[in-house]
């Protein structure tokens, strides 16, 4: 058997397309999304449609603390990521995802039904995307992480950890479990990278796996230091930084990032009748999106 991976990346579309048993509604005989309650399931995201817990977590005590890692750690954990890439004009690819040159058989082989023609169809987009349209692509995919296996669990007691000793040290704290550098990395190996070379443009990205728990408030990520800013690097210098110092120095806010370790793979969704539970237990993977 298949060891069971860390982090699984569905695409939300096949989720949406093949629902587990927790969400399945059959009105009519429609099978509709409706959320599973947060006592069956946690599920954490930007879309208010595909969420019921909070993303950002207000605990004020040790108990609160306690169930809501118990929450974490004991029911199935959903995330919602959304991915972005640039797809460049006019290019194929060949079967390492690079771009064609004489070197590639392919580069003699062109005929019409090529499946390189539109590599990206079957991705998580709404809208049918090729590389021929030159534009930025953001599918969104589920994320499913098995908070049991052994480097998730250790990482997520980590941050609670730290969490515990702020509340019993009576700080203003913010832990924050952030998903995304590990589903990038995942992304980068799909389809093109020649763009993922140009980190300081953000051409190629990965948002909205992440979540917090704090017994103030979260850190605005709009202050981060990213590529937006370097086109007004004063503008920065006059908002970003004195939010910072306001934040940490003025509010003695103690903001705590936590990035998860391990690997995500994909799946493609190609079976039927399973519970969010069954996704880590010894299914087919895939390194290629569904």
């Amino acid at each position: 058997m298949q060891a069971s991976p860390e982090v699984l990346v569905l695409s939300y579309s096949a989720f949406k397309s093949n629902l587990p048993d927790e969400f399945k509604v059959d009105q009519n005989g429609v099978q509709t999304l409706k959320l599973p309650d947060s006592a069956l399931a946690t599920i954490i995201s930007d879309k208010p449609e595909f969420s019921n817990t909070p993303k950002t977590s207000i605990v004020s005590n040790i108990s609160e603390l306690d169930a809501y890692r118990n929450q974490i750690f004991n029911q199935p954990l959903l995330l919602l990521a959304t991915c972005g890439k640039h797809v460049p004009h006019g290019q194929r690819l060949n079967r390492r995802g690079e771009y064609l040159s004489m070197r590639d058989p392919e580069w003699w082989i062109q005929w019409d039904n090529s499946p390189w023609l539109n590599p990206y169809a079957r991705w998580g987009t709404e809208h049918m995307t090729s590389l021929y349209e030159e534009r930025y692509i953001r599918p969104e995919f589920v994320v499913s992480v098995n908070t049991n296996h052994p480097i998730i669990r250790r990482v997520l007691e980590d941050g609670f950890r730290k969490a515990e000793d702020c509340l019993s040290g009576k700080a203003s704290f913010a832990v924050e479990f952030n998903f995304n550098p590990m589903i990038l990395r995942w992304w980068r190996t799909q389809g093109i990278r020649r763009y993922d070379s140009l980190e300081c443009l953000e051409l190629t990205a990965a948002v909205g796996a992440n979540f917090v728990v704090t017994n103030c408030s979260a850190v605005n990520h709009f202050f981060d230091c990213h590529a937006a800013w370097c086109a007004c690097w004063p503008f920065y210098l006059l908002l970003a930084v004195p939010y910072k110092i306001w934040r940490n120095a003025f509010q003695g806010i103690r903001d705590i990032p936590v990035t998860m370790e391990g690997n995500a793979i994909s799946t493609s969704m190609s079976f039927s009748n399973y519970s969010l539970r069954d996704l880590h237990l010894g299914l087919v993977y895939y390194n290629q999106p569904s």
